[in-house]
């Protein structure tokens, strides 16, 4: 089930421990969210990391690209054994 907010949702993505860029969530949920493309497009299966830019777990959540296409990237999150895998 999506989570709504009024403001968008701008998460920094990591990529091989370095910052890749921000980018808006255009819907959010418990275990994934839809990212608007930005700068760099990860191909599918790509380990990535996901930070709320206004804060969030240090490194970020760990997440892999299930899907990227013109529409947007989806992201799947991989939180640790025993972390529920909310950004918030």
């Amino acid at each position: 089930m999506p989570i709504k907010r009024r403001s968008p949702v701008i998460v920094e993505l990591y990529y091989r421990g370095h910052r890749a860029g921000l980018y808006r969530a255009r819907d959010v949920g418990d275990t994934g969210m839809l990212l608007e493309h930005g700068a760099i497009a990860f191909p599918d299966d790509t380990a990535v990391a996901v930070r709320l830019a206004d804060g969030g777990p240090a490194g970020g959540i760990p997440a892999r690209v299930v899907k990227s296409s013109p529409a947007g990237m989806r992201v799947r999150l991989q939180p640790p054994a025993g972390l529920r895998p909310s950004l918030y």
